[in-house]
C-alpha cells in the first residue's frame, strides 16, 4: 500500500511541525493534487476546522510526498496556498484547502519593460537566433530574474520582480530555430495554454518538435527550498519505450481510450501571399499528393500570409490528424513510481495500432479510509 506525507512550508521552503516533529498536515481526512505537463496543476485537501488559522496564509507551500508499496518516500509536487474555505455540512464545519502547483509562478509575470524602453522580441533571425528551448529560457530570465531594472522599472515596489529563490537552467540550443515572435505584454503563462511560452510551444511544433516547460525543485532539503526552470523536449519524464513497459486492453492496465481520425479541418493545397510592395505580390503554391489523390474531391485550397507564418508549415498544420487519448490503470505488475511515472514516454497498443505516447497528467487522489487512486491522461497525435 503506498504510503503519503503532507508538510506545510512557510514561502521559504521551511518545514512547519509540532513540538513532537509531526507535520502539520498529519489530520488530513483526503486531498487531491494534480500534476500537468505544460500547465498548472491544483491540489484540494481536506482538514478538520480545528487546524491553527494563523498558518492559512498566501503562498504557504504544500509538499506532497508518496511512497509507492516497498518503495521510497519522493516528492510528488509542490504546491502554493491560495484559497481556503470553512463552510459547514450536515450541521458539521469542515475546512478546505486549495492550492496551485509550482508552475503558478510563471503565471505571475507579464513581459513588460522600464517607461520609455522597448520591449525585444525574442526568437531567432537569419538562422543567428535563439533555438526555440533557450527563447523560452530568455522570456523567462527577463521576467523573473534579470528583472531589478533600474530608476522608473514597473512598480509597485522597486526589485520584486527579481526572485532570489527561482533560478533558469543553462541553454541547451537544443531545441529548433524559430521565426520571430512578439511577445510584448503578454502574460508568461496562463491556465489552458495560453500565453507566451506556448507561443513558442506551437512554433516548435511546427517543425515537428514537442517542448515540455516545467518549474522543479533546485534545492530541497526541511529548511530550504529553490526553484529552477527547465525545458526537455520529447517528453518532460523519461523515456521507457525500450524498456518493456507496454499499456494495452489486453493487459488490463489501459482503459478509457478513444482513436480519432479527423480531417474536418484539411487544407491540402496551399498559396502563400507575400505583398512586397503597392504593385507587387509574391504567391507560392505547396500542396500534398496524398491529400489532394484522396478523392476526386478531396482538394481543399487555402491561402497563408507568408509575414507571419511559412507556407510549409501552414500545409504541415493543416492535415488531417489521428488523435490517441486514453487512461492508465495502476496494477501490481505496472505501479506509478516504479514501472512509470508523470511525464514519461511509453509504448501503447490499441486494436491494431502500436505507438509511443506521453503521459501528460497524473492526478492523486486519497480518500478518507487512505485509499489511493491514481488519475492520468495519456496522449498521442500525429498528422493521419
Amino acid at each position: 500500500m503506498a504510503r503519503h506525507e503532507l508538510w506545510l512550508c512557510n514561502d521559504y521552503g521551511t518545514r512547519i511541525a509540532d513540538l513532537w516533529g509531526h507535520t502539520m498536515l498529519d489530520r488530513v481526512q483526503s486531498f487531491t493534487a494534480t500534476r500537468v505537463a505544460n500547465d498548472i496543476g491544483t491540489f484540494t485537501a481536506n482538514v478538520p476546522a480545528t487546524f491553527d488559522p494563523t498558518l492559512l496564509r498566501r503562498d504557504m507551500i504544500v509538499q506532497v510526498m508518496r511512497s509507492p508499496d516497498g518503495g521510497a518516500m519522493e516528492l510528488f509536487r509542490h504546491y502554493f496556498l491560495r484559497r481556503w474555505i470553512y463552510e459547514t455540512k450536515r450541521g458539521k464545519l469542515g475546512l478546505e484547502l486549495h492550492g496551485v502547483c509550482c508552475n503558478d509562478l510563471l503565471r505571475r509575470r507579464v513581459i513588460t519593460s522600464a517607461p520609455g524602453t522597448m520591449v525585444s522580441t525574442k526568437g531567432g533571425v537569419a538562422g543567428i537566433g535563439e533555438t526555440a528551448d533557450d527563447i523560452m529560457k530568455a522570456i523567462v530570465s527577463e521576467c523573473l530574474i534579470d528583472a531589478t531594472g533600474g530608476y522608473g522599472w514597473p512598480v509597485p515596489l522597486y526589485g520584486t520582480r527579481d526572485w532570489p529563490l527561482f533560478s533558469v537552467e543553462a541553454d541547451a540550443g537544443a531545441g529548433p530555430f524559430i521565426d520571430p515572435i512578439d511577445v510584448s505584454y503578454e502574460y508568461l503563462l496562463q491556465p489552458n495554454q495560453r500565453g507566451a511560452l506556448y507561443q513558442v510551444i506551437d512554433e516548435a511544433r511546427q517543425e515537428g518538435v514537442d517542448l515540455y516547460f516545467d518549474v522543479v525543485p533546485l534545492v530541497l532539503t526541511g529548511n530550504q527550498l529553490s526553484f529552477v526552470f527547465r525545458v526537455r523536449l520529447g517528453q518532460p519524464g523519461q523515456d521507457i519505450t525500450t524498456s518493456g513497459v507496454l499499456f494495452s486492453q489486453d493487459r488490463g492496465n489501459l482503459t478509457d481510450c478513444s482513436l480519432s481520425y479527423d480531417y474536418t479541418a484539411e487544407e491540402n493545397y496551399i498559396y502563400g501571399v507575400k505583398e512586397q510592395g503597392p504593385y507587387d505580390t509574391k504567391v507560392t503554391q505547396r500542396w500534398s499528393v496524398p491529400g489532394v489523390a484522396a478523392s476526386i474531391w478531396n482538394r481543399i485550397e487555402g491561402t497563408v500570409d507568408k509575414t507571419s507564418r511559412s507556407t510549409g508549415n501552414y500545409l504541415r498544420d493543416k492535415r488531417g490528424r489521428l488523435r490517441f487519448t486514453g487512461r492508465i490503470t495502476d496494477t501490481p505488475g505496472m505501479r506509478y513510481g516504479v514501472d512509470w511515472s508523470w511525464g514519461d514516454r511509453v509504448r501503447v497498443r490499441y486494436l491494431q495500432f502500436q505507438f509511443n505516447a506521453v503521459i501528460k497528467a497524473v492526478t492523486l487522489s486519497v480518500d478518507r479510509n487512505g485509499q489511493e487512486q491514481i488519475g492520468t491522461r495519456l496522449e498521442y497525435e500525429t498528422n493521419a
